[in-house]
């Protein structure tokens, strides 16, 4: 399966297998995609307490302490800065309807899976995202058709789960 290649100081890279994209960083500086939580309604700015952590869904701030875990290179409003407190606020029905539909797709599923690494793959004026985190054989393949929908290939079986790939898109 070639994902992508690129062309760099040294040529051009072929990149046969999505485990190795960690080892290819000419491709990941240039395709890494960060996600950015947009501005949230302003009566979400305010400071909400549970079990003795309290924490701004607005500002991105919590007390839990689950930022300072090794790993969190993220900056900004990045999506994989959300602890779970954050994240369960954001979802909630209120909040959850000023987002638009690949920004909750995006933290649903890294609420239930985990943060994951996202690669932009630029294809005839359109885009689509994939994937992938730690310890895994499946990427995420995020596909705009008429709203963002999310599909999921298993590198090592070579096969779409449910039999369902996104039109399009040919890994």
């Amino acid at each position: 399966m070639i994902l992508k290649s690129v062309k760099g100081e040294k040529g051009i890279t072929v990149i046969e297998d999505l485990r190795k994209l960690d080892k290819a960083p000419e491709l990941n500086k240039e395709n890494e995609y960060c996600h950015q939580l947009p501005a949230l309604p302003e009566w979400c700015s305010r400071e909400y307490a549970s079990a003795g952590i309290r924490y701004n869904p607005a500002l991105m701030k919590c007390t839990c302490g689950e930022r300072e875990e090794p790993g969190y290179e993220y900056s900004g409003r990045d999506i994989r800065l959300l602890c779970k407190h954050l994240t369960r606020k954001i979802l909630s029905p209120a909040v959850r309807k000023s987002l638009d539909d690949l920004t909750l797709l995006l933290i649903e599923r890294q609420f239930k899976h985990g943060r994951e690494k996202l690669i932009k793959i630029e294809n005839e004026g359109a885009f689509y995202l994939l994937g992938y985190g730690k310890n895994t054989e499946w990427v995420n393949v995020y596909v705009q058709e008429k709203a963002w929908r999310r599909f999921a290939y298993n590198t090592k079986e070579k096969r779409w789960a449910y039999n369902s790939a996104p039109k399009g898109v040919i890994l």
